[in-house]
C-alpha cells in the first residue's frame, strides 16, 4: 500500500479492515509527521512494527526529539538492498505487547 502523505496513509490504514505487517514512513512528509502517523497506527492497532526513514542524520532526529530513541530508523541515502534488509529485520522481531 502506498500513500502520498500521512493523512492519506492513516485513511488507508483505517479502511483496510486489518492490521498491516509494518509501516514504513518518512519522518517528514505532507499532512502529518511520520511520528504522528506511527503513533496513530500503533494506538489503533493498525500495525505493530514501524520503520522510519529520514534525510536527517540519526543523531539529529533522536537528539532533537524528532523520533524517540530506540526506534528503527534508516537514514537517506540508502539502496534497495539496505531497505530490504531493514524491512526483513523488522519483520523478524517479536511483536511487543
Amino acid at each position: 500500500l502506498e500513500a502520498p502523505g500521512g493523512l492519506e496513509a492513516l485513511r488507508i490504514g483505517r479502511e483496510l479492515g486489518r492490521p498491516v505487517d509494518r509501516l514504513v514512513t518518512d519522518v517528514v512528509m505532507p499532512g502529518m509527521t511520520g511520528v504522528s502517523l506511527a503513533r496513530e497506527y500503533l494506538a489503533e492497532a493498525l500495525t505493530t512494527r514501524v520503520l522510519y526513514l529520514s534525510g536527517y542524520p540519526e543523531g539529529t532526529v533522536t537528539q532533537h526529539g524528532i523520533v524517540p530513541d530506540g526506534v528503527e530508523l534508516l537514514t537517506k541515502p540508502f539502496d534497495i538492498q539496505e531497505l530490504s534488509r531493514r524491512v526483513h529485520r523488522l519483520l523478524d522481531q517479536p511483536v511487543a505487547g
